[in-house]
């Protein structure tokens, strides 16, 4: 999402656009140095934040500091969709297990 690359990329966030399938998750991860923003467009599931469950559905925000543990479960019986806003732009070294 955001501009193409022949147009300039953003430096300071990223923006993408997760779907997951029913009965997915995703996996389990931190970020040292980025914290991000969670906002659901369709389904309903669970965020696992910092060892704490929270229920989640189309129109709910999440934010992850650095250094929280985090994943995503779809519960329901349609895509979980959402957006995600990382700042500063992110980098895959920066995500850990």
């Amino acid at each position: 999402m955001g501009r193409h690359k022949s147009s300039g990329e953003a430096k300071e966030q990223t923006v993408a656009l997760v779907s997951l399938l029913p009965g997915k998750f995703s996996d389990a991860h931190f970020h040292k140095e980025r914290e991000e923003s969670y906002f659901f467009l369709t389904g309903h599931g669970i965020a696992e934040v910092a060892s704490v469950s929270i229920e989640i559905k189309a129109g709910d925000l999440i934010f992850t500091s650095p250094g929280e543990m985090h994943r995503f479960i779809n519960t329901g019986s349609v895509d979980l969709k959402y957006l995600v806003f990382t700042a500063p732009a992110w980098i895959p070294e920066d995500s850990h297990s």
